[in-house]
C-alpha cells in the first residue's frame, strides 16, 4: 500500500510546491482514510459473538448495509445498541451515520456538504462523537458532533494530518499521524500538543481493555508486522503477537483477547494463554477486514468486500 513522498514527487514532477503539497495530502487521504477507490464497494455485517474460556464463537450474520458504495469504519456505542460508521451516499463526501441495531433506523449525524467525516467514535463524555474531518483545504483534524447530530466543533485546531484516533480520557488520545512513515502520537487537547511514541505503524490503533495501554501494529519490514502495547506514561513497549500474514486490522474483546480476520475466516489470540492465533471459523460473509466489538462482547461488526458477494 505504501506510496512514498519520492514517488509522489516523481508523479507530479514540475508542479508548483504549493500545489504539490495539496496533491500529496489528497493522495494520502485516498490511501489512508479508508482507501475508498482501491477497495470499491464495502458493506457492514454484524454477528452475534460469544466469548468463553474455550474460545470465541460467532453466529447469525446480519447485513447492516446492502448497497453499492462505501460503508466502513464501524464502532459501537457504549450501550451496544447502535453502530456508528462512515458512509458515502450522496456525491463524493463521507458522513458519519448511526444504525440502530434493534429497529434498523439509520441517522446521518454530520450532514456536511463540503467536508468528509471518518472514524466516528463515541467520546468519553458519552454525549458526543469524534470524527476525523477532511476539511475543505484538505486538512485532517478532529471534530466533535452531538451523539444525535447537530453542529460540529473543531477539537484540534493545532493538530493536523490525523488519520485515526483512540481516546484514553477526556483530554488525552492517541493519533495515527500521516504522511508516511506513519507515527503513533500521544495528543493532549488541553494544550494542543502531541508526542511521538513510535514510527512505522499500521492504521489499527486501540486501547487495551485490561491495562488501558495503547495498542498498535508496528511494521518493522514489508513482511514483519507485530502487535504491541505501549504505556503512554513511561513509553515502555510490550510485544503481544505477530499479526496474521499481510493483515493489520484487529480488535480487542472485553475479555482481553484479540480478534483478527484473514480472507473469510476469523481468528482469536488470548495473551498469556495462546501461543499462536486460533481459528474461530469461517464467517460465511465473504472476505472482510476491519472489525469492531461491542462493549459487552456480544456483537462483532466486520467490513465486507461487496464484490466478493455480488
Amino acid at each position: 500500500m505504501a506510496l512514498y513522498d519520492s514517488q509522489i514527487r516523481t508523479i507530479f514532477k514540475g508542479m508548483k510546491p504549493s500545489k504539490l503539497a495539496c496533491m500529496r495530502k489528497l493522495l494520502w487521504i485516498v490511501l489512508i482514510m479508508g482507501q475508498v477507490y482501491a477497495q470499491g464497494s464495502t458493506d457492514l455485517v454484524v454477528l452475534n459473538l460469544s466469548l468463553s474460556p474455550e474460545g470465541a464463537q460467532v453466529s447469525n450474520p446480519v447485513r447492516v448495509t446492502d448497497r453499492a458504495g462505501y460503508d466502513n469504519q464501524p464502532s459501537f456505542t457504549p450501550n451496544g445498541k447502535a453502530l456508528l460508521f462512515s458512509s458515502i451516499r450522496e456525491g463524493e463526501q463521507a458522513d458519519a451515520y448511526r444504525y440502530n441495531l434493534k429497529n434498523g433506523k439509520l441517522t446521518n449525524l454530520t450532514q456536511t456538504p463540503t467536508t468528509s467525516e471518518f472514524s466516528p467514535t463515541v467520546m468519553p463524555d458519552g454525549k458526543h462523537i469524534s470524527v476525523v474531518m477532511v476539511e475543505e483545504d484538505s486538512s485532517q483534524r478532529l471534530w466533535q458532533f452531538g451523539i444525535k447530530g447537530g453542529n460540529g466543533k473543531r477539537l484540534t485546531p493545532g493538530i493536523d494530518q490525523i488519520g485515526y484516533h483512540a481516546w484514553l480520557d477526556v483530554n488525552q488520545l492517541t493519533f495515527f499521524i500521516l504522511p508516511g512513515p506513519f507515527t503513533l502520537q500521544l495528543g493532549d487537547l488541553s494544550n494542543q500538543s502531541t508526542r511521538v511514541l513510535d514510527t512505522g505503524i499500521g492504521r489499527s490503533i486501540h486501547i487495551e481493555p485490561l491495562s488501558g495501554h495503547i495498542s498498535y501494529v508496528l511494521k518493522t519490514s514489508d513482511t514483519q508486522w507485530e502487535i504491541y502495547t505501549i504505556d503512554p506514561k513511561s513509553g515502555e513497549k510490550h510485544l503481544i503477537v505477530e499479526t496474521l500474514e499481510g493483515q493489520e486490522d484487529y480488535v480487542w474483546a472485553p475479555d482481553g483477547s484479540l480478534l483478527m480476520g484473514k480472507d473469510t475466516e476469523l481468528f482469536q489470540f488470548r495473551p498469556g494463554v495462546d501461543v499462536n492465533w486460533r481459528k474461530v471459523g469461517d464467517l460465511n460473509v465473504g472476505r472482510f477486514y476491519r472489525l469492531a466489538v461491542s462493549p459487552k462482547g456480544d456483537k462483532l461488526a466486520v467490513v465486507v468486500y461487496r464484490n466478493d458477494t455480488e
